[in-house]
């Protein structure tokens, strides 16, 4: 018994809405087209833009046979395959690098060099 009530509430309020939505598109409507017999596009432009939502840069959501063949093409491409032929020569001598931590007194030498404060280079840090 309270289902069938809660369904026949149901339309009555989704009909009042969409009766409400068509009288709300019909009042800009007019008013738009009274904006645009006085050549006032500002105001037209005004009126309907409330009805746009928020315009993201981000493409509609995929479907799911869309996201399936997306994630099945990104899984192929990261399968480790065989190596066509021989490796690459490396033609020059390996070089030893110095891994340990520098010192406070390093640090202190390095930042006196940086530039306001700010390595030279594209990353400026």
């Amino acid at each position: 018994m309270a289902q069938a009530i809660k369904c026949q509430y149901g339309r009555v309020i989704n009909a009042a809405l969409k009766n409400n939505r068509t009288l709300r598109a019909q009042k800009v409507a007019d008013k738009i087209a009274g904006h645009m017999t006085a050549s006032k596009l500002h105001e037209v432009w005004r009126c309907l833009k409330g009805w746009y939502r928020v315009a993201d840069d981000r493409p509609p959501k995929l479907c799911f046979t869309s996201r399936r063949k997306q994630t099945t093409y990104m899984i192929d491409l990261y399968i480790k395959v065989k190596s066509p032929g021989t490796p690459i020569p490396i033609n020059i001598e390996p070089i030893e690098v110095n891994n340990e931590v520098p010192g406070d007194r390093k640090i202190r030498t390095a930042v006196k060099r940086l530039h306001n404060g700010r390595a030279g280079g594209i990353s400026g840090i």
